[in-house]
Parts: structure tokens; sequence; C-alpha cells
């Protein structure tokens, strides 16, 4: 068992056995390319697999995520993403600035339910532009809390936000201001997939849909029923619900070249 788990090229597990869990997450070998992290296996991974290109948070908290970092430096796809429900230990600024310090290569990032603040959106202003990211989380306000916030979100997208084409951003309570819903239509022009959390009418979900003319898929939190968001946005962009917007947002899929796509 030990021998095929060397030849896997995607790892994911979590059994009853913490010493199952140990000894398979540490074995990986040269062709894995992508991983749920498990901390117990951080140092063994990066060491047998230095061309990981997909990295899923796991367990991993900061120390074991800069170890990944600082070892495989061929990370595209990198979820940082957490239920809120490992005792505050949330990813945070520090985290994010080791991956992006030591790994050049990123498209793909998930920041949602993390614990990053403006530090981190400004600190993405300087790197390469995503094709997804994911900001904010299914909580009450935080990030987006202060103005100075949005105002650093939209010069992140005013410098970064043309390759983007899946953007998940929002929080409980969140109302975005006039000046970054202006810019976004014009910051984001390739996005397929949008994703708002906060408080929206269906009157200002219809003028962003007129204003993204790649867009796709569409999904708003806690203000708009499905049903309600179906009716107000005008074909061919589907209005989903939160579990298929969930698959929509899964780093290391191919949802940036399958335009018009429905999720599975």
């Amino acid at each position: 068992m030990i021998g095929g788990v060397r030849r896997l090229r995607s790892l994911q597990i979590d059994s009853s056995s913490v010493a199952v869990d140990h000894a398979i997450n540490s074995a990986t070998g040269p062709t894995l390319t992508s991983w749920t992290g498990w901390a117990g296996a951080a140092k063994k991974v990066t060491a047998n697999s230095p061309e990981l290109k997909t990295l899923r948070r796991g367990n991993l908290l900061a120390p074991q995520l800069a170890i990944i970092a600082t070892g495989c430096h061929h990370l595209v796809s990198v979820d940082l993403s957490s239920a809120g429900e490992d005792d505050g230990r949330l990813t945070d600024d520090a985290a994010v600035k080791v991956l992006i310090d030591h790994c050049p290569s990123i498209e793909q990032l998930s920041l949602f339910n993390t614990s990053v603040t403006i530090d981190t959106v400004r600190a993405l202003k300087t790197y390469r532009p995503l094709t997804l990211l994911t900001l904010g989380g299914d909580r009450e306000l935080r990030l987006f809390a202060t103005e100075d916030a949005e105002t650093a979100l939209g010069d992140l997208l005013s410098a970064r936000g043309a390759p983007l084409t899946r953007l998940r951003i929002g929080e409980r309570g969140w109302c975005m201001r006039a000046e970054l819903a202006l810019l976004l239509p014009d910051a984001v022009p390739r996005l397929r997939s949008l994703h708002l959390l906060g408080g929206y009418s269906t009157r200002v979900i219809g003028w962003f849909v007129q204003r993204l003319p790649a867009l796709h898929h569409l999904g708003v939190g806690y203000s708009v029923e499905l049903e309600q968001l179906k009716e107000g946005v005008p074909r061919p962009v589907a209005a989903l619900n939160s579990r298929d917007l969930d698959r929509l947002f899964v780093v290391g899929k191919g949802w940036d070249r399958l335009a018009g796509a429905s999720p599975p």
C-alpha cells in the first residue's frame, strides 16, 4: 500500500486513525502534485514531493505552511480557507506572506474565512495577477469593516484584476461602497464566476451583470433568495446556490478554461 502512495498524483485522506494518516501522508513521492495538508507530514511531503502544484490547507497551521512554502516553490493553486471551527487558529497575514515570498507562480488563492487583514490585500497588489481570488467569509463583518479595506481591494483589482475569472468577496453585513462598485466591472473584464456576500438588491445585482460581459455564474449571499435572484438576472448568466458556487471556487480545477460550463 505504501508503495502505491508514492505513485499518487493527488492525496486527501482523513481516516479515523492518526497512525494511518501519518503513515500515508508521509509516504508521498515525486509524482504528487495535489495535496490536502496534514500537519504531521509537512516536512515529509516537502522533501518527497517538491513539485507540488495544488495545496489545500487541511489542518496545516502557520508553521507547517511555512515549511511547505519554502520547499515547494511551484505551487499554482492554494486554498487556505477554513470552516472557522479551529479555535481561532486561522490563516493570517504572516502565513500568506511566506507563501507569496517563496512561491512566485500562484494563480489561484482562496482566503475565505481566514484572519487575513488589509495588509494581505495590499501585499497582493505587488504579486503576480491571479485568476481566482476569495476574500472575506460567511461570518460577521471583519475584513471589510473599514473604508480603507475597500480602497485597498479596489487598488488591488485595478492593478491585478484583468486576468481574474473567479472572484468571491464579502462578509455578513457588508454593503460595497459606490467607489468600489463603479470600478469593479472595468477592473475584472474576464470575470466568469462572481460570488458577492453582503446586502444587495436585485437592482444592484442586475447592474453588475450588465457590465460584466464574460459573466456566466453569479451568487449573492444573505440578502437575495435564489429564486428571486434567478428572476432578476438575465440569461445566459446562471444564478447558483451556495453548494454549486462552492464547487466553482475549488482551487486546482479547470473552470478557468471552461467558459460557460456548469458545475458538475
